[in-house]
C-alpha cells in the first residue's frame, strides 16, 4: 500500500469479561467488569467471592447460633439445618407423652397411643386421661 501503515481490530474472543484474570477479553477497555462471582460457606455462612487484582478469595462468615431452633436456617454452618434441634414442649398425657419434633422448619406433636385400660397397679397412666391406675380393682 502506500507505505501507510492500518490496523483492521478483530472481534473479541468473548461477549463478557467473567473471568478474574486482569485480561480484558471483550476488548472494552477494562478488565473483569463482568466477573462472576461463587459462593463459598453453608447456611449463614454462605458469601459471595470477590475479584481483586486479577486474583478471586472467597471468605465463608461466622456461624450465628448452634443450630438448636427449627427455622430451616443452618446457623451453625455445617451444611444441615436444625439438627440440634431441642425439644420445645410435650403433647399427651400419660404413657401418650411426646415431645415435640422439628420437620422442614415446622414444629409439631402427635401424642402416642394409650397402652392399656388401667387394670394393673403400676403407676403408669396406660389409658393416657391424666389419672394412672384408676381402674385397677
Amino acid at each position: 500500500m502506500d507505505g501507510a501503515e492500518t490496523c483492521t481490530p478483530l472481534e473479541p474472543p468473548v461477549s463478557e469479561d467473567t473471568v478474574c484474570d486482569l485480561v480484558d477479553e471483550d476488548c472494552d477497555g477494562s478488565t473483569d467488569e463482568d466477573y462472576a462471582p461463587y459462593t463459598c460457606g453453608f447456611g449463614v455462612c454462605v458469601r459471595d467471592s470477590v475479584c481483586v487484582d486479577g486474583t478471586e478469595s472467597c471468605t465463608a462468615g461466622s456461624p450465628t447460633g448452634d443450630d438448636s431452633d427449627c427455622d430451616t436456617v443452618d446457623e451453625d454452618c455445617d451444611g444441615t439445618a436444625d439438627e440440634h434441634y431441642d425439644p420445645t414442649y410435650t403433647c399427651g398425657m400419660g404413657v401418650c407423652q411426646r415431645s415435640s419434633v422439628c420437620t422442614s422448619g415446622t414444629e409439631s406433636c402427635t401424642s402416642g397411643s394409650p397402652t392399656g385400660g388401667e387394670i394393673n397397679c403400676n403407676g403408669l397412666d396406660e389409658d393416657c386421661d391424666g389419672t394412672a391406675d384408676e381402674h385397677w380393682v
